[in-house]
């Protein structure tokens, strides 16, 4: 998004959030005041650019687009979400902020089980040193005894 000038900005901002909208719920064409309320607006161009640019905003508006649809009644579908229902978020007891917290720190939080195999590898190698060090001061054995004993470090599979 920091490539972006503030046309793009805007253009982009107004296609995903449209103020108006056409009878079968697709945006309608952008006017020029749509594009310049938001363009002559530095404290609102910075506020887009971030959600724009932030991986979580991201995921949230697709889980809401998803709950929207799942709401929708039409003949094409098989059944619907009742009206009724709790929003997805509610439903399935999600903390918006800690959510967005894992979202946003994914690769630090489970880089040892998600990711290319290589760093997946080097982690699981270092979460086991770990645990023989662990071991060697819970029972006093000492960490080079421990270490001649056979045990089955992660390794790579070709």
């Amino acid at each position: 998004m920091a490539s972006w000038d503030d046309s793009e900005v805007a253009r982009g901002w107004i296609m995903l959030c449209p103020v108006r909208r056409k009878n079968d719920h697709s945006p309608e064409e952008r006017k020029e005041f749509e594009l310049n309320s938001i363009r002559n607006d530095p404290d609102k161009l910075v506020g887009i650019r971030s959600r724009l640019s932030d991986v979580a905003w991201w995921m949230r508006r697709l889980y809401q687009n998803i709950d929207a649809s799942a709401r929708m009644v039409r003949a094409d579908k098989s059944g619907s979400t009742p009206v009724d229902m709790a929003p997805i978020f509610e439903r399935l007891k999600l903390d918006v902020g800690y959510w967005k917290l894992q979202i946003q720190e994914f690769g630090r939080l489970f880089s040892h089980i998600a990711g290319k195999p290589k760093g997946c590898l080097r982690d699981a190698k270092l979460n086991f040193q770990a645990s023989l060090l662990s071991k060697a001061f819970q029972t006093g054995t000492g960490f080079n005894a421990l270490i001649r004993q056979p045990a089955s470090a992660p390794t790579a599979r070709e």
